[in-house]
C-alpha cells in the first residue's frame, strides 16, 4: 500500500474513533533514514517546534477582465459528414518580460502578461505612443464594437487594451514600447512554473 494511501486511511479510521480531537499529520525526512509518518494529538501546530504549516497555493487574482459582444448563444449548424477539424499544433508559448531592474513578469497567459507589464509601464505613456491594429489604439479609453462571442479587448483600471493577436505580435509591440521609452525590457516566450 503506498504511503499515502496508508496516512489517508489511517487518519479516516482514526478520525471516527476521536472525531472530536484535532489530529497534526508530521511527516519527518532524513536523508539516509528515508520518510517517518506520525499523528500528532496536539491540537496546534504552533506546538510542535520547527513545524511549518503548507498552505494551498492562492487562488490565481485576474488582472483584467475580457471585454466581450452580446453573449446571445450562437445558433450552431450541423457539419457535414466529410467535414475535417482542425488539428492545434502551435500552443501558446507564454509571455515572459524582464525588466531592467531585474523584476520579472510571467503570468499563466501571455495576455495577462502583456496587461501587467503594460500597468506597470503606465497605460497613459503607452497610450501616448498610439500604438495599434486595424484602426484601434493597443492601450486607449474606448471600446471597440463587436460581434457576437468575440474578444478584441481587455478592460484593467479603466484602460481597455487590444488583445487579439498572436504571441508574436505581443513581443513586436513591447519591443516597440521598450525601445521608444528606453526601459531595456527583456522579451521571451515562457509561462509560470507550477
Amino acid at each position: 500500500m503506498p504511503l499515502l494511501q496508508w496516512v489517508l486511511q489511517a487518519l479516516w479510521d482514526f478520525s471516527f474513533l476521536h472525531f472530536v480531537m484535532e489530529l497534526v499529520l508530521v511527516v519527518e525526512y532524513h536523508p539516509r533514514e528515508g520518510v517517518s509518518v506520525a499523528l500528532s494529538r496536539k491540537a496546534k501546530i504552533s506546538e510542535i517546534s520547527g513545524a511549518k504549516r503548507i498552505e494551498p497555493y492562492p487562488q490565481r487574482v485576474r488582472v483584467s477582465k475580457p471585454v466581450k459582444g452580446n453573449e446571445i448563444p450562437i445558433e450552431v449548424k450541423e457539419k457535414p459528414e466529410n467535414y475535417k477539424t482542425r488539428k492545434v499544433t502551435n500552443h501558446t508559448k507564454g509571455l515572459k518580460v524582464t525588466f531592467s531592474d531585474g523584476t520579472v513578469v510571467c503570468l499563466p497567459t501571455a495576455i495577462e502578461t502583456l496587461i501587467e507589464v503594460l500597468r506597470r509601464i503606465g497605460f497613459e505613456r503607452v497610450a501616448k505612443l498610439n500604438l495599434g491594429k486595424d484602426k484601434w489604439p493597443l492601450v486607449g479609453k474606448e471600446i471597440r464594437p463587436t460581434k457576437e462571442g468575440i474578444t478584441w479587448q481587455h478592460e484593467c483600471d479603466g484602460w481597455y487594451i487590444y488583445s487579439n493577436t498572436n504571441n508574436t505580435k505581443k513581443k513586436q509591440q513591447l519591443k516597440k514600447i521598450s525601445d521608444a521609452l528606453g526601459l531595456r525590457l527583456q522579451i521571451d516566450d515562457g509561462k509560470p512554473r507550477r
